[in-house]
């Protein structure tokens, strides 16, 4: 049984968002940081569910935790970083609704280092 395709119920919800994402490469054991050029999603960022918060460890639950509900499949990976509006984003876990037309991608604030 599949899910129904509800990508038109997030209409007015979502918003297109100039994004720049941020990978990390193991270069023979040298970890290379490669940005990719802007790109536009269509998405929004809420909170993250309070369940969720109290799952993570205790040290961990002052992090800033958001999650990302994109239309589409973007080629978004874990550990993955994303720039959206002056944010850096890690993705931590994602949560594959693309039969239903959308991706959830739960982040947390983060920064790099060059």
């Amino acid at each position: 049984m599949s899910i129904p395709y509800v990508a038109n119920a997030l209409n007015g919800w979502t918003h297109n968002v100039r994004c720049q994402k941020v990978t990390k490469e193991n270069n023979y054991g040298k970890i290379t940081i490669v940005k990719s050029s802007p790109f536009i999603l269509d998405m929004c960022i809420q909170p993250i569910p309070q369940e969720k918060i109290n799952r993570q460890v205790y040290g961990n639950r002052s992090w800033k935790y958001k999650s990302l509900w994109v239309k589409g499949k973007p080629d978004l990976k874990t550990d993955d970083v994303i720039f959206v509006n002056d944010r850096n984003y890690r993705i931590e876990t994602i949560i594959d609704w693309s039969e239903g037309g959308y991706m959830n991608y739960d982040v947390e604030e983060d920064y790099i280092l060059e």
